[in-house]
């Protein structure tokens, strides 16, 4: 399906899918790619010629299909989001890139003109590469373990920030906080006893929430830094709201599970899911929703084959469940309602904790319950 795709249309953007041995005389001498262009030569990239402007570019997991973007141009991008420590898509912008707010970390991100982050450049582990030609700056950068650098910024945390020992004292505790809190807000800050073992100041903050409120543009930065740095956004933040979801999302789910489901289907199951528009090909192989506490798998194959592996769903999950489930039901009012077909049996090493196991002609359900109370429920195609 993917080798079929000449061209894709990302928020009014046209890109052409090519393989890079067609563009390798475009790219600049000094970009990741030329360097490395001998290996990747049958490989694709997603291409573009001429000024860009998105709301946001997901440089998420490196797939098999794709190693990045490659656009000769000026881009200006609301957010860079969904980097992940490893291996990571990449970007290369022949021309200026001005962006809201970075999230980089296994990506190799080429500029050949300037880099501006009106935001916050967060950059995380050092299996990527940040390389401008031009002038660098952002208003806040963060680098934990990060390969890259920022030249210029008016708040930076960097590997240079750092605890004595991996105890932390309330005076260093209280120190760090007052630098971070100097440029974000305070809703990103960890309590001192939630910490476990943090090396840097920057591990005070929660990289999860961080990373959430940049995919969603949701505020990040203190209106004091803000209006001190006279920060203008091309998108200004908004502060984020609970995914609405329909409390018959999970039952009609499941009735489907067995079901190949179109594209229309699948992005209509991420925007569900994250909030965020998505072209199908983007869709990451699982998607979560921790508002209501969701996640749902792909089966191997995707996204060649578009069909779900599981829907799992958390204690706070307030909607309908098929087959009669509830949160907190017990181990007995699981038997007498499915009978020889559920199976229960306690973890070793946590004596208040069982998994139970309910199965069906053509599904599997599987159940955690602590206390004698469930609090997780899974629900997989069966292996028959």
């Amino acid at each position: 399906m993917l080798s079929q795709v000449e061209t894709i249309t990302i928020d009014g953007v046209n890109f052409s899918f090519v393989q890079v041995k067609d563009i390798l005389d475009q790219l600049p001498e000094n970009s990741w790619l030329a360097a490395k262009s001998d290996e990747f030569l049958e490989h694709s990239i997603f291409f573009h010629e001429g000024d860009v402007e998105l709301p946001f570019i997901r440089l998420g997991e490196l797939p098999s299909w794709s190693l990045g973007y490659f656009i000769i141009g000026d881009v200006k991008v609301g957010r860079i989001i969904e980097a992940s420590d490893d291996m990571a898509m990449g970007l290369i912008v022949d021309g200026n890139l001005t962006a809201d707010h970075i999230r980089a970390g296994g990506n190799e991100i080429y500029v050949s003109g300037d880099l501006q982050v009106n935001g916050l450049f967060f950059g995380k582990y050092n299996h990527g590469s940040l390389r401008v030609e031009g002038e660098s700056f952002a208003n806040a950068f963060i680098s934990d373990d990060y390969s890259g650098w920022i030249d210029n910024h008016h708040w930076a945390m960097t590997d240079d920030e750092c605890f004595d020992d991996e105890q932390i004292s309330d005076e260093e505790y209280h120190e760090a906080c007052v630098e971070i809190l100097e440029a974000i807000r305070p809703e990103f800050l960890l309590e001192q006893e939630e910490v476990d073992e943090p090396f840097l100041w920057a591990q005070l903050l929660n990289y999860y929430e961080l990373e959430k409120a940049m995919k969603h543009n949701a505020p990040i930065l203190q209106d004091s830094f803000i209006e001190e740095h006279q920060i203008q956004f091309l998108a200004e933040p908004q502060e984020y709201q609970a995914i609405a979801l329909p409390t018959d999302f999970v039952v009609n789910t499941v009735a489907n599970i067995h079901n190949e489901l179109s594209t229309t289907e699948v992005e209509a199951l991420a925007k569900t899911m994250t909030g965020l528009t998505h072209s199908h090909i983007f869709v990451p192989e699982a998607l979560y929703n921790d508002d209501h506490g969701l996640s749902v798998k792909f089966l191997e194959g995707y996204p060649e084959r578009l069909f779900l592996e599981f829907i799992a769903v958390r204690s706070e999950y307030q909607g309908e469940l098929p087959h009669n489930i509830q949160m907190g039901m017990n181990g007995a009012a699981l038997k007498a309602q499915f009978g020889d077909r559920y199976a229960e049996e306690t973890f070793e090493e946590y004596e208040d904790s069982a998994q139970g196991t309910i199965t069906l002609d053509d599904l599997m359900i599987e159940l955690l319950l602590e206390n004698d109370a469930v609090t997780f429920v899974k629900y997989q195609i069966s292996e028959s």
